[in-house]
């Protein structure tokens, strides 16, 4: 064997490896060794496109065709770049130039009919092949291709006859197996398919389809420690292959192997850094481990109650200093860093990674294990950084739980809770606004001496929502902005949605002086009738003209849905399709507006009576 022979049997065997680094080292050798020899320079071309090169290898080969004109290879291998680019209109341009100077070579009809089926002409593709296996009946690709397009039409008894025909007459082809099998799987016969590679395995032992396609049907059939196995035997035979790397790691971690999967899941990260399909695999490990153990519910508890358990240890009967670690990253809670303070983050970060994904489990975990206020926040904060979909319910918890540590004279929890009110009503549960009362009540009474305003608007939402009444809070806002006596003595109850205060309060404009009209209790508060979303011409209303400015006269508008409800004296409108704002309507009893607290027109509900009584006539 001449060193050229040994030089090509080199670069081949590093191809059929996928060693793509040194088939390339390989072939710049020999096209530098034997610059009038074409096969260095067509094998380096593929190995730059196999290696994602694509721009050195379009010079490269484009080079090459000049240099070697009458090589038909060379001509091959510029084609199938723009086939790798799926740049499909120029690879069939560039396909249709090999077919028309090389038309006694097979592999110019197939390029030309292979582009065709990729750019969806399924019919003209087949022809094509149909064609090629006539005119070239012993090239295998021809075969290989006609047989292949079958299963595109997802036709997979024909599919099977034509693979049938491809592998008697080219056993030693491994295509002709595989595909073979795959119409064997797709029409359910998923043992003769095992039975199949399995066979194909031991007569190609260096083919890469046989060995990946036999590892992927065991998975198929969730057989997942022979799914290992039929890996491992793939990556002894194609070591640097990232698929067989990655699709090991998945069957591992299927097979409940976890250890072994983490443990090389970092060996496939060093070697493969850059590769995408390992997002996630981290996160799975970690949540099958949870599965694991929440399968053994005492067991489970008794590892959260451990956790609980060395929290309170290390903090004390100091909540503040638990509070202090959880909310370090997002609020200056002072002093932020104390002894302690890493081994209870520390502690923290164990007890959710036993913790469930789903932010409602994380709630009933609370109710299932009796926790105390401070263990719901530990809990309820560590899912808060592992949960990958809505918070809402851990917010609205978290402020619960908080709120009550507030009262119970813990200060330092006033801004967490605060910070989770807001979280809270930021969120858009599908399922309405019941999310909404406790958050806004609480709002309205931290609110009351630092924005009045914002507390009153906070508390008849509150109200309105069914929440039990604020009064105190908002009596306290009422105040604060000189509505009300700070001497004055109020019932429990205090009459304090009296339309002319609240008006006031929101510094909205005054529009009539009328009698008080007491907010009913929420217990009896029911609904009235509502109105669907309609398109109707309205007049713009008498009143102030500059507040209804933007309403053009007769211009028709979308009314969103109102429900309204009964009030002693009139009803209330909640309207709620806008958020960000207040809609807070009431009508007396002949259903003239009397108040308004939106921040826009009033989407009256009344069609006969939509007059508001300007300031001009009182």
């Amino acid at each position: 064997m001449t060193l050229f022979e040994e030089s090509i049997a080199a670069a081949a065997k590093a191809v059929a490896g996928r060693d793509w680094a040194t088939a390339l080292g390989i072939w710049e050798a020999v096209a530098e060794q034997y610059p009038d020899r074409p096969e260095g320079f067509v094998g380096k071309g593929g190995a730059l496109i196999e290696l994602g090169r694509s721009t050195e290898a379009e010079q490269f080969l484009a080079d090459a065709m000049g240099r070697f004109p009458d090589n038909l290879w060379s001509a091959v291998a510029y084609a199938q770049l723009s086939e790798r680019a799926r740049n499909w209109r120029e690879a069939l341009r560039r396909w249709e130039v090999v077919r028309d100077k090389f038309p006694d070579a097979a592999v110019g009809h197939v390029g030309v009919a292979a582009v065709l089926r990729e750019l969806g002409e399924i019919d003209a593709a087949e022809a094509a092949f149909a064609g090629a296996v006539e005119r070239f009946p012993t090239d295998v690709w021809a075969a290989h291709n006609y047989a292949e397009i079958a299963g595109r039409r997802a036709d997979w008894a024909e599919a099977l006859r034509r693979w049938e025909v491809v592998k008697q007459a080219f056993p030693d082809h491994a295509g002709a197996f595989v595909g073979t099998a795959a119409a064997l799987r797709m029409l359910d016969r998923i043992e003769d398919a095992d039975q199949l590679l399995a066979e194909a395995d031991r007569r190609f032992p260096t083919n890469y389809w046989v060995a990946v396609d036999y590892a992927r049907l065991a998975a198929l059939q969730r057989r997942w420690d022979e799914a290992v196995r039929r890996w491992d035997r793939a990556l002894q035979r194609f070591p640097d292959d990232a698929t067989g790397h990655v699709e090991k790691t998945a069957a591992l971690i299927e097979a409940g192997r976890l250890g072994e999967a983490e443990d090389f899941l970092k060996i496939v990260h060093e070697r493969f850094p850059a590769e995408p399909r390992l997002a996630g695999f981290g996160l799975e490990i970690a949540a099958q481990r949870r599965a694991a153990t929440r399968a053994d519910m005492g067991r489970w508890h008794r590892q959260i109650r451990d956790e609980l358990a060395r929290l309170r240890a290390i903090a004390g009967e100091d909540h503040a200093l638990l509070l202090r670690t959880i909310y370090r990253d997002v609020l200056s809670l002072d002093p932020a860093n104390v002894p302690g303070t890493e081994l209870l983050a520390r502690s923290l970060a164990a007890l959710g990674e036993l913790l469930p994904e789903r932010s409602v489990e994380c709630v009933q975990l609370c109710e299932q294990l009796a926790a105390s206020d401070i263990e719901r926040i530990g809990i309820l904060s560590s899912a808060l950084r592992r949960t990958r979909e809505d918070t809402t319910w851990l917010h609205y918890n978290l402020a619960d739980a908080l709120n009550r540590l507030v009262l119970s004279g813990q200060t330092v929890a006033r801004a967490p809770c605060l910070l989770h009110c807001f979280l809270a009503l930021m969120m858009h549960p599908t399922g309405g606004r019941e999310n909404e009362p406790l958050p806004r009540s609480i709002l309205a009474r931290e609110l009351a001496a630092f924005a009045p305003r914002d507390a009153i608007r906070e508390g008849l939402e509150s109200v309105l929502l069914g929440h039990a009444a604020p009064y105190s809070s908002i009596q306290a806002a009422a105040k604060q902005l000189y509505l009300l006596p700070h001497d004055s003595e109020s019932p429990d109850e205090p009459d304090i949605l009296h339309l002319k205060t609240i008006a006031q309060a929101c510094g909205l404009p005054m529009m009539r002086d009328v009698r008080a009209v007491r907010r009913a209790d929420a217990a009896n508060v029911s609904e009235h009738t509502a109105f669907a979303s309609e398109a109707r011409a309205l007049c713009v209303p008498s009143g102030d003209r500059d507040y209804y400015l933007f309403r053009e006269a007769g211009k028709p508008f979308t009314l969103p849905t109102i429900q309204v409800y009964a009030i002693a004296g009139g009803t209330v409108s909640f309207d709620l399709s806008r958020r960000g704002r207040t809609e807070f309507h009431i009508f007396d009893s002949n259903d003239f507006c009397i108040s308004d607290l939106s921040c826009g027109a009033i989407p009256f509900i009344a069609e006969q009576k939509i007059e508001v009584k300007a300031h001009s006539e009182f």
